[in-house]
């Protein structure tokens, strides 16, 4: 390389590096700067950052009563809102305990679980509505009843029903039957012919328990020395299955009155409470009429007195064969 006159390498190169910083400056200008490491860490937040809880509703009264809202799944929040609002001034109007109550409304088919729950104490009292409109009223009762400490039902008045309570619970169906038979009876202890008569019965039955009512009188044959008899009472039957024909289990008391009459003699007589006992099957039970045959045995807490004015006195037990058909 040649150089001027004057010149050595070192200032003929001082030229061509300051064109080259000239040309470089503009270059780097127009590039953008690298952002920084850390700004960009800061600037995306952890994966495993989770929201923040939301705040339940808090109604607060007076300062002294705060209710704070828990589960209402399904209810409009204005409601639950009103809601708790209402059994905050309800406890104002009691002069409950000062302190913070939890109120849950839940929904179980068409009605509202209502519950209202002291915190410190952890005591509450709950019951069921059938609409939103309910809860004034039931509101009031639910806080008297904890501030008094008595149970729902003891808050009841004339002007503060709710529907629940004014609502005909379900029952189990009771199946009416009557019986209408023929008996044959014959007194143990007693020397006398057995007689024809008729029993009415009235049945109704709770699945393989039923109460009875019966009439009974007889005192018809041929014979002159007859047992006759007229009862009237009940009693109650246990079937032991709830087939189609299935036997059964009675017993009962009545008021009875029993004769035993003598040929060509004064009839033994007497009247009073007796009990009874029979053994016995029901037949076609499932069918709007069937059929029934027992065998009973009446125990007389009185003796027959021997109509003469003697004083004579003798003990029968009246046994008897029923046969009849039942209408259901």
């Amino acid at each position: 390389m040649l150089y001027g006159a004057g010149m050595t390498p070192r200032t003929a190169l001082a030229p061509l590096v300051a064109l080259s910083v000239f040309v470089a400056l503009p270059a780097a200008a127009q590039e953008p700067a690298a952002p920084p490491v850390h700004a960009t860490a800061a600037a995306t937040p952890p994966a495993s950052a989770a929201p923040a809880p939301a705040r339940e509703n808090v109604v607060t009264v007076l300062g002294s009563y705060t209710c704070d809202l828990g589960d209402h799944a399904g209810i409009d929040p204005d409601d639950a809102d009103t809601t708790a609002d209402v059994v905050c001034h309800a406890l104002d109007t009691h002069r409950a305990r000062t302190g913070a109550y939890d109120i849950r409304v839940g929904k179980l088919g068409s009605r509202l679980l209502f519950v209202v729950t002291e915190r410190d104490s952890g005591d509450e009292r709950r019951l069921f509505i059938n609409g939103l409109e309910e809860v004034p009223t039931a509101a009031d009762r639910l806080v008297d009843a904890l501030v008094t400490g008595k149970k729902f039902d003891e808050t009841l008045r004339a002007d503060n029903v709710v529907s629940a309570e004014a609502t005909t619970p379900k029952q189990r169906t009771t199946q009416a039957s009557m019986f209408m038979g023929i008996s044959g009876m014959g007194g143990i202890g007693s020397a006398t012919s057995p007689s024809a008569g008729v029993e009415l019965d009235l049945d109704f039955r709770i699945q393989n328990f039923s109460l009875v009512m019966q009439g009974r009188a007889g005192g018809i044959g041929s014979a002159s020395d007859l047992f006759s008899y007229a009862t009237l009472g009940g009693g109650g039957r246990y079937f032991l299955s709830d087939g189609d024909t299935a036997a059964f289990l009675g017993a009962g008391a009545s008021l009875a009155y029993f004769q035993a009459s003598q040929t060509n003699a004064p009839a033994y007589q007497g009247s009073g409470l007796a009990g009874y006992g029979e053994v016995g099957v029901a037949f076609l039970r499932s069918s709007k009429m069937g059929a029934l045959v027992s065998l009973r045995a009446d125990v007389p807490m009185f003796a027959l007195t021997l109509n003469d004015g003697s004083g004579t006195t003798e003990y029968a037990v009246p046994v008897s064969v029923n046969l009849g058909l039942l209408f259901h």
